[in-house]
């Protein structure tokens, strides 16, 4: 995590470009959804520039992901702490925000649709979402939707950098997590699965009893998500799939950081991060402003190309791509329909927080 300078000077905001586009693929149900919105919010020391861009790749059903984007930003700005100039402490808020929607989440999802009639839903979502104020930016995320970095030093040509991990039942940290909560991680067809416990029986209702018979089914091939219910430990009042994110802070120097892509796992599944920071690059590099450029869109259909050359079933896909450039207090730019601009006041701080020169990343 790359942290950043606290202090009470006023702040310099960026100019930011987003670009955003999706596909469904060859699968049957579209299950992917994004988020991007612009934000004024007011503190006593000027006004700021605030993004929420968000990608959720559904799984089970659409109904985590459309809970998530509908629920999810609004229930993190509600928490205690996010509009504090202590970046820990808007760590904190993040993190409470993703959990109070997964447990509001819990409660509606007995609504939808029962996984093969039967067994309650299966839906779930991975969740990465960038949170851009001034030049700080926090990334938080659940699940293997990745957030990558350009980074251009003026010294070799642009690189790219990973802004999260993808969080794969296989990984000794979550294997270790899920086992001690009595999961299991099982191999099916080659990829490892976080188990489902599910009682041998269809008939079988009400509570889990010790005398339940149950089956270990590899079920999830994602170790953290939002919904996912399926997982619930009751012994120790916690999930195997988990909805608790991983949160990094960074500050933003856009001489060297250039932009960030921000996609479902329909990218990164076929076209690594290098060659997605270097295709951007390429994309932009004779126009003057990167909106014209349609690099999203083109992003996409680069894999879709992917897919289809190796003959496989092309999955959900969506991508975001947000420009960092020098700037004070401008307009932002979106290039989809899912853009809003709202005026916000925040009492709970005194003074705005500056940014100093970022450390690298």
């Amino acid at each position: 995590m790359y942290c950043c300078q606290n202090s009470q000077k006023s702040i310099k905001n960026m100019d930011i470009v987003i670009s955003s586009d999706a596909h469904q693929g060859d699968r049957e149900y579209m299950e992917d959804l994004t988020s991007t919105i612009h934000e004024r919010v007011s503190f006593a020391a000027g006004n700021i520039d605030q993004y929420y861009i968000a990608v959720y790749d559904g799984h089970g059903g659409s109904e985590a992901a459309y809970f998530a984007r509908k629920m999810l930003w609004n229930t993190i700005k509600k928490q205690r702490g996010f509009y504090s100039n202590d970046p820990a402490h808007v760590v904190k808020a993040i993190k409470e925000g993703f959990l109070a929607t997964h447990r509001a989440m819990w409660k509606e999802s007995d609504k939808w649709p029962k996984y093969k009639c039967f067994w309650p839903s299966t839906s779930g979502t991975t969740v990465s979402t960038v949170i851009i104020r001034g030049r700080r930016m926090f990334v938080a995320h659940v699940g293997d939707s990745g957030v990558v970095l350009g980074i251009d030093d003026h010294v070799s040509s642009i690189r790219s950098h990973n802004l999260t991990e993808d969080h794969k039942p296989e990984s000794p940290d979550e294997k270790k997590r899920i086992e001690a909560l009595g999961g299991a991680v099982l191999a099916r067809n080659g990829t490892h699965r976080v188990a489902w416990k599910r009682p041998v029986l269809k008939q079988h209702s009400g509570p889990f009893l010790r005398s339940t018979k149950t089956e270990l089914v590899p079920f999830l091939a994602v170790a953290r998500s939002l919904g996912d219910f399926w997982s619930y430990e009751a012994l120790h009042d916690q999930f195997w799939v988990s909805p608790l994110p991983d949160v990094n802070v960074y500050d933003i120097n856009p001489d060297v950081h250039k932009f960030i892509i921000v996609a479902s796992d329909g990218l990164w599944g076929v076209v690594r991060p290098n060659k997605a920071v270097r295709f951007v690059q390429k994309t932009i590099k004779d126009v003057s402003d990167p909106l014209n450029a349609d690099v999203s869109h083109k992003l996409v259909a680069l894999a879709m190309s992917k897919w289809k050359k190796r003959k496989t079933r092309a999955d959900n896909t969506s991508v975001i791509v947000v420009f960092f450039q020098e700037g004070e207090n401008q307009p932002c730019n979106l290039s989809d329909q899912q853009k809003s601009s709202v005026s916000q006041t925040n009492t709970d701080t005194a003074s705005v927080v500056s940014v100093e020169t970022p450390r690298s990343m």
